[in-house]
This record gives C-alpha cells, structure tokens and sequence, in this order.
C-alpha cells in the first residue's frame, strides 16, 4: 500500500513518508522513556512512607520554624490491621528511636515527644484504632533540602518519612 502512495503523484512523497516514520520513532521513544525510568529518583522526597508492618504515616507531615530554618517536624503515626502494639515511652526511657538523614548529614537518636491524637486509652502503647502524634527536634536540611526521619520500632521495624523543604520557608509548612 505505502509503495502505491509513493509511486502516486498525488500521493505522499517519499520526504513526507521519512518524516513521519522519524516522527513516530521519537513519539515511541518518548514513551518507552516515560514508562521505564526509574522511580527511585523521586522517591525520598515525595515517599509517604515506607516500612515492613511496624508503623504507618497518619495524615499530613508539617515542618515548624522560624521562617528561615526548620526545627520541628510533627507527623501522626498508627500501626497497621494486624500489627503488634508499640511501645512508646518518652525519652530518655525510650525504645522508639528516631533518626534524620540528608545529603549532609545523619543523627541519630533525636529527642521526640508524643501525644495520643483522638480516641484511645491515653497510655504509652501505641495500639489498634489509636494514633500517637510525634514532634521530632530536627536538624535543618535548608530551603530546598530533601530529608528521610526514620522511626525505629523497639523490635527493629523501621517507618521511613521523606520530605522535601519548599525553596521558599514559612514558619509553618506541609510537606506533601
């Protein structure tokens, strides 16, 4: 059929048939790129969360400062269906760690604080149907920064927060 066309003289010329078959070799190109690459380039700065059972991220992550530089991050946690209650007492007798990291530097065992977020027995295990908020003392990443906290269960499970500072600072910022 196209060599009927291309021998037509009012059919389409062999330049127009060149550029349409390079046309529809960089449209698939751009496609096979687009479906293939790798997501792991975006993935410490939007990750919701990441873990293995032993916690899960609540709602919206919010960073605290002063406008310029960031002090605080709270975030709410629960424990997913069918996960064993955690233990959260307060530091310094804590068996919850936490951690920060970025691309200039990893703390760990930073100082958080708790509080049970709507209904629930008001103790320091976190359990079924409860949500613990947490406040984690964090170092400033700067505008711009990406950063992972990662909150360590007394049994080794391990719940991975990344975010991602706006390059404009405000007092107080959701991280989405």
């Amino acid at each position: 059929m196209l060599a009927k066309m291309i021998n037509n003289d009012k059919g389409v010329t062999r330049l127009m048939v060149g550029t349409m078959l390079v046309a529809c070799i960089a449209v698939a190109g751009l496609v096979a790129a687009a479906d293939f690459s790798s997501e792991e380039n975006n993935t410490p700065v939007y990750a919701g969360m990441s873990g293995n059972g032993a916690l899960e991220l609540r709602d919206a992550v919010i960073a605290r400062g002063d406008g310029t530089q960031v002090s605080e991050v709270v975030f709410t946690v629960a424990i997913p269906d069918g996960a064993d209650p955690v233990n959260f007492t307060a530091p310094p007798d804590n068996v919850v760690t936490v951690s920060y990291v970025d691309d200039q530097q990893q703390v760990d065992n930073l100082d958080w604080a708790f509080a049970q977020y709507g209904p629930g027995d008001w103790d320091n295990m976190l359990e079924k149907n409860e949500n613990f908020r947490m406040a984690i003392q964090s170092p400033d990443p700067g505008a711009g920064g990406a950063f992972n906290i990662e909150i360590k269960t007394p049994d080794g499970k391990v719940l991975t927060i990344g975010r991602a500072l706006p390059d404009e600072m405000k007092p107080v910022m959701n991280l989405k």
